[in-house]
């Protein structure tokens, strides 16, 4: 019960900030090519590293190249979420699996380029 309620929570947050920002919202749907995991200090990625990751069309690296999303960490110049170390090493395994296999991502970008949210298909 515990679960589901927070999970719904969590739903109706982001379908409000979606809501909220409707105009400032960019869809990034599509395969991942490559992804990076880096610890650098950057100006405008964070002060504690970022990670980038190549989205094409088809899996692979196959088809058009669609964006290079960045999850930033602390002090990015872009809007959006701040990533912790934590997170971004998952993300960073999450998205080299999904690299790997073939899969389907969507990735909501603001219009200053700050990620709000991001979502690994199993297909």
């Amino acid at each position: 019960m515990k679960k589901v309620l927070l999970s719904t929570i969590a739903s109706f947050l982001f379908v409000t900030a979606l809501q909220s920002n409707a105009s400032a919202i960019t869809q990034v749907n599509g395969y991942v090519c490559s992804t990076e995991y880096s610890a650098q200090r950057n100006s405008l990625l964070g002060m504690d590293g970022f990670v980038s990751t190549r989205i094409y069309t088809q899996p692979y690296c196959q088809g058009s190249f669609v964006d290079e999303v960045y999850h930033q960490s602390n002090d990015g110049s872009y809007g959006g979420y701040e990533f912790s170390e934590a997170e971004r090493i998952g993300l960073f395994q999450v998205m080299k699996n999904a690299a790997e296999n073939g899969l389907r991502v969507l990735i909501y970008i603001m219009d200053d380029g700050g990620v709000l949210h991001t979502r690994v298909y199993s297909y």
